[in-house]
């Protein structure tokens, strides 16, 4: 399934009166600058790093390109179009703001002409922050949102290519580089259109040595981002083609990927609905799954393991405050035909409990023995902006008690 998509790094402004009356018909639509997708195209890394210039810093996991045994290629593609590569290899799951002004500090001392950031949503955001200040300057913590100076970022950043070697948080495609804050211990985004990749380069090939548990998290995380962004407030026709399509191919994917890791053509259609639903959140935004998610995240939880916890509870919810839409999902993931709208949307929350059996998901997350006393900090630093456009309009007393049932 290769496929090279070319936009302009700018928006595209989209403005009508008629359509479906549940969507936004006045939008602007955000995308990296190239996408370029399918088996094997990791291959051009050295090609299209020469466009941008002859110095390039490479940010990643240690181990991860030897694990996909693609880290001599990395360096052979690159040495062989004249591209000098600086290796950071050592990214937290979880970086940090010191994390990110040390990486930047050695771009700017080895006057990198562009960043390749290689890995899970860690290494991309972590990638998306560092170009955004080797061309801003300062520290992340002057641009993040709800701490610091929250600065805007108002010059493009330097060159940056996002190559995903997971498929489930869409990081290749948006605008927002998720850090944490040692000092107030809470997850918060840089956040603007500057720090959309110049190139998406995702390559289904480099998610194979995946593990099994890692594999349905990072997947539910996609679905779960597919799921909220099709139903968010915010959602526009642009948007609602995109999260429909991945949702028919992810929740097989899912299972299929984690039954088999060396399945190609699943970890293909995985990385397609992951790359699909951050498209999608990028435009439409997500709801009170990842509000939640991002502050549980101070926890040291895995985020696709929140976000499979939680799918269930938020969705039991939120169906009845938009039966024609979730109807339409039931449709998408299980491919039925059904005798009403109600019936098919209530078979979205039956299909997601079904496959988080599937996939060993706990119901829970008590084992992580986080004190209800934390609750109300939990709830403060949940994200405002994703529960606006959540289909249910929570009452902190209803998120309280919600957080008292998983916790």
């Amino acid at each position: 399934m290769p496929f090279v998509v070319i936009l302009s790094k700018s928006i595209i402004n989209f403005d009508n009166t008629k359509g479906d009356i549940n969507l936004t018909m006045k939008f602007e639509f955000y995308s990296a600058g190239r996408i370029v997708f399918g088996q094997g195209v990791f291959s051009e890394i050295g090609n299209l790093s020469s466009d941008f210039g002859k110095k390039a810093l490479i940010i990643t996991v240690k181990d991860i390109l030897e694990t996909n045994n693609k880290l001599d290629q990395l360096r052979n593609e690159l040495t062989k179009n004249n591209v000098e590569c600086i290796l950071y290899d050592n990214i937290d799951t979880e970086p940090d703001t010191e994390i990110v002004d040390k990486i930047a500090e050695i771009g700017f001392n080895n006057g990198v002409d562009v960043v390749i950031g290689i890995g899970g949503g860690s290494a991309i955001d972590t990638g998306k922050a560092v170009s955004g200040i080797l061309a801003n300057g300062g520290s992340a913590s002057d641009y993040m949102e709800g701490i610091g100076k929250e600065l805007p970022i108002s010059k493009p950043s330097i060159p940056y290519i996002a190559v995903p070697t997971t498929a489930g948080t869409g990081a290749e495609v948006t605008k927002n580089a998720v850090i944490y804050s040692k000092e107030k211990n809470v997850k918060r985004s840089m956040r603007s259109p500057y720090l959309i990749p110049d190139i998406a380069l995702a390559d289904p090939e480099l998610t194979v040595g995946l593990p099994r548990e890692q594999t349905a998290y990072s997947g539910m995380d996609a679905l779960t981002q597919l799921i909220e962004a099709y139903v968010s407030k915010k959602a526009n026709p642009m948007t609602s083609v995109l999260a429909i399509h991945g949702i028919k191919i992810a929740g097989n994917a899912i299972i299929r990927t984690s039954n088999d890791g060396s399945d190609i053509e699943a970890r293909e259609d995985m990385l397609l609905a992951s790359l699909l639903s951050g498209l999608a959140l990028a435009n439409a935004g997500l709801g009170a799954v990842h509000g939640l998610a991002s502050s549980l995240g101070a926890f040291s939880i895995p985020h696709g393991k929140v976000c499979a916890v939680l799918l269930p509870v938020i969705l039991k919810e939120n169906i009845t405050y938009d039966i024609k839409r979730f109807a339409e999902i039931g449709g998408a993931l299980t491919s039925k035909h059904f005798n009403s709208e109600k019936d098919a949307a209530y078979s979205v929350l039956d299909y997601i409990v079904e496959l988080c059996v599937k996939l060993n998901i706990p119901e829970n997350l008590k084992e992580y023995k986080i004190k209800k006393d934390s609750i109300p900090e939990i709830i403060n630093k949940t994200g405002k902006s994703n529960l606006k456009a959540n289909p249910k309009p929570f009452t902190e007393e209803e998120l309280t008690e919600l957080l008292e049932r998983i916790l």
